[in-house]
């Protein structure tokens, strides 16, 4: 779990200090975007979920965020693989931070 809270932090400091300062402090291969940031994140919240045995609560949550997708797929026109890619880094980052013993 800690591992994807770090990775979600390093990718929020990179949007901040790229948005704020409008200085890049190193050159990532991706545009990082607020988007990401909470697709990432809300896949690591459900993969936390799914650790602690809330099976109901993350499958609800999944088909939540699929009904969002394509809606927003509907309504946009947008490509939303770079959207689905990044919530399952989340959550599959998690889950392997979460079998990791410390």
């Amino acid at each position: 779990m800690y591992l994807s809270l770090a990775l979600t932090a390093f990718l929020f400091s990179y949007w901040f200090f790229k948005k704020r300062f409008r200085v890049r402090p190193f050159q990532l291969p991706i545009d990082v975007q607020t988007g990401d940031i909470i697709h990432a994140a809300f896949g690591s919240l459900l993969a936390n979920l799914s650790l602690h045995g809330m099976y109901v609560d993350v499958m609800v949550g999944v088909l939540l965020y699929l009904a969002y997708q394509l809606s927003e797929f509907a309504v946009k026109h947008d490509t939303i693989h770079k959207d689905i890619a990044t919530f399952m880094a989340g959550y599959f980052g998690t889950i392997i931070a979460g079998g990791i013993p410390l």
